[in-house]
């Protein structure tokens, strides 16, 4: 069964689905966001074409039908000529929206080098796609749970606090307690 990902345009929370194409089909234009409740957008999956022209032939703007469409229609018009891009001759492509970037002015797509400009984009977001278009998504640089973490501060005096009750009767000076907090801060830090 394949994945089916969906766009909030308001608040750019992205949703992914295993579904068959008719649930797919039926929840098309119902889906509302977790987050704000606004109508969730279908992000449009990369079809298997040969040519720039065939590739875009049927996508006809981007946008659906309906009032709620409408609406986006008009935000993602007006973001992109705040931003000098020029909508015409070329169709909006929810799913090359940064995350948490609605309406991003970068998500249209010309109609001249689609794929060439779909290839571009996924590459700089870091997106994976598959189809007339193939992009595989980078490794990280580095793993972000290789390195130690810091413990919040408000456990670390926590812990402070209780070792001041336990060894030392509730009393500590200043500068001890700032020594204990340190050593504490050291021992409560980690690898994940």
């Amino acid at each position: 069964m394949p994945t089916y990902r969906y766009t909030c345009p308001d608040c750019g929370f992205r949703l992914e689905l295993l579904q068959s194409h008719a649930e797919m089909e039926k929840l098309r234009g119902q889906l509302r966001c977790q987050q704000c409740e606004a109508p969730m957008e279908f992000c449009f999956p990369t079809p298997y074409l040969h040519t720039d022209t065939s590739f875009v032939a049927n996508w006809g703007d981007g946008f659906g039908e309906g009032d709620a469409e409408s609406l986006r229609r008009r935000r993602a018009y007006a973001n992109a000529h705040r931003h000098g891009i020029s909508p015409s001759g070329a169709t909006y492509c929810p799913g090359l929206c940064a995350p948490g970037v609605p309406n991003d002015p970068k998500a249209w797509v010309p109609h001249d080098n689609a794929k060439a400009y779909i290839k571009k984009r996924c590459e700089e977001l870091n997106y994976a796609c598959e189809g007339a278009v193939t992009v595989k998504q980078r490794e990280p640089d580095s793993d972000p749970f290789d390195r130690p973490y810091q413990v919040a501060p408000d456990i670390v005096n926590r812990e402070v606090d209780r070792i001041v009750q336990r060894d030392h009767g509730g009393k500590i000076d200043g500068k001890k307690k700032a020594e204990l907090t340190e050593a504490t801060a050291e021992r409560l830090k980690g690898n994940l």
